[in-house]
């Protein structure tokens, strides 16, 4: 491909928003050659980071993390300095309503807006609703209109959406290797976008335009969504025929054209949870089948709420223990959690002094929070015998080695439905 004559590879960045997936792209520009400023209002966040003591989580990122940051080339404000290139990765939450909250990207380019100058970049990552590119570009419009933000031209400046596609766990390799999707406001602001991020990615990059790239995230999780919506209906209505859901699924996935999922408690995190409602809000009386979708997850753990409730009010247990509140495995993310929900759901009932939360992958700050919410949480699983009851939320590995006594036990995560009077030997046929 021609690079346009007018189109200048930056060598210089602000990531906006040190977040899972601010701070790895943040490394990884720095690693790269590109000098890089990560900007956040947490302040605790921002000392520790300059004070190296800061430890992700993230596996791989805490050398890359100290080399980038002992070398020089990442360094970390509060404020907002002019650089070459600027990267929103900031929250995009639903409101109470559904509606898209864009507060936090346009705080981001608002600050942004006063410190640009022509020529450079401005690149959205937060996974955002159609036209979120357009939006940004206008509001800079806005508040400068000494700017040309045509995007077209060597002092115009440039707008780009590059949703991120990063698994938590896997963030550095995903944001490497993964193809990298890059829409242009103009396809000169996307091959400004492209040399930046060429700076570190090996995963192919493909451009087209900011609605195309706005859209296909979208539709990406909502796809997912739905797919999960269909294994939890497919749950529901087997457990009301008296049917493992399990072993109908793994039945009906040995035709060779189909691959459903596994079942769950809902779906949780900030993208699955989250991004389809933004189609639904720009499209709603197209959006019938993702609507549905988002309807059947979001309600999903509430359903299984109720059948806790069931079997707790016909049997005598003196406690019951629910296993797993991140939103997916092997994790500590609590974010639009559907444990949390299922567990509010059961502390509004007349069973909520018999419950007890664990989850050994949360950190003493986070069973702090919870603690104002919930009573009982705890890291690690005390002795249990008869009379207890454990529900199984989230497959997290520890639980395969915890020992459960003579515990009744449920696993919801895979089969989607209530089993009762359970060994771990059976529940693992």
């Amino acid at each position: 491909m021609q690079i346009s004559e007018s189109v200048v590879r930056p060598r210089s960045a602000t990531v906006i928003g040190l977040g899972y997936v601010g701070l790895p792209t943040a490394v990884l520009l720095a690693q790269g050659g590109v000098h890089t400023v990560g900007v956040d209002i947490n302040e605790d966040l921002l000392t520790s980071l300059r004070a190296g003591s800061y430890a992700p989580k993230e596996p791989g990122l805490a050398d890359l993390l100290r080399q980038a940051t002992a070398s020089g080339m990442l360094q970390y404000n509060e404020k907002i300095s002019s650089t070459d290139a600027y990267i929103i990765a900031v929250p995009t939450p639903i409101n109470e309503d559904k509606s898209p909250g864009m507060q936090y990207v346009l705080a981001a380019t608002e600050s942004i807006a006063k410190v640009i100058e022509p020529g450079q970049l401005v690149i959205l990552e937060s996974t955002s609703p159609p036209g979120a590119t357009k939006l940004v570009a206008t509001r800079i419009s806005e508040i400068r209109p000494d700017l040309d933000v045509s995007g077209s031209g060597k002092q115009a400046i440039k707008f780009a959406y590059c949703p991120e596609r990063v698994l938590p766990g896997n963030a550095i390799q995903e944001i490497v290797h993964n193809e990298r999707l890059i829409g242009g406001l103009t396809p000169e602001s996307a091959e400004m976008a492209e040399m930046l991020y060429k700076s570190f990615t090996k995963g192919t990059t493909v451009l087209c335009t900011d609605s195309e790239a706005e859209m296909a995230k979208l539709v990406e999780n909502s796809y997912r969504d739905v797919n999960i919506a269909f294994a939890n209906e497919v749950a529901r209505i087997a457990t009301k025929l008296g049917v493992h859901a399990d072993k109908v699924i793994s039945l009906a996935n040995r035709h060779p054209r189909v691959n459903i999922l596994s079942p769950g408690v809902g779906v949780g995190g900030h993208c699955i949870s989250v991004d389809p409602w933004f189609l639904v809000d720009a499209a709603p009386e197209s959006a019938q089948l993702i609507t549905s979708a988002r309807n059947v997850n979001d309600l999903t753990p509430l359903l299984h709420a109720k059948d806790i409730i069931k079997i707790l009010e016909s049997n005598e247990y003196s406690e019951v223990w629910l296993l797993g509140l991140a939103y997916k495995p092997d994790s500590d993310d609590l974010r639009e959690s559907p444990s949390i929900v299922l567990a509010e759901a059961l502390f509004g009932s007349t069973i909520e002094n018999k419950i007890n939360l664990v989850d050994p992958g949360l950190s003493s700050i986070q069973v702090e929070k919870l603690k104002s919410q919930f009573q009982n949480i705890y890291t690690y699983l005390p002795k249990l015998g008869s009379g207890h009851l454990v529900v199984l939320l989230v497959d997290h590995k520890e639980f395969q080695n915890w020992n459960f006594g003579e515990s009744d036990v449920i696993r919801i995560y895979g089969t989607g439905q209530v089993i009762q009077n359970s060994t771990m030997e059976n529940l693992n046929k």
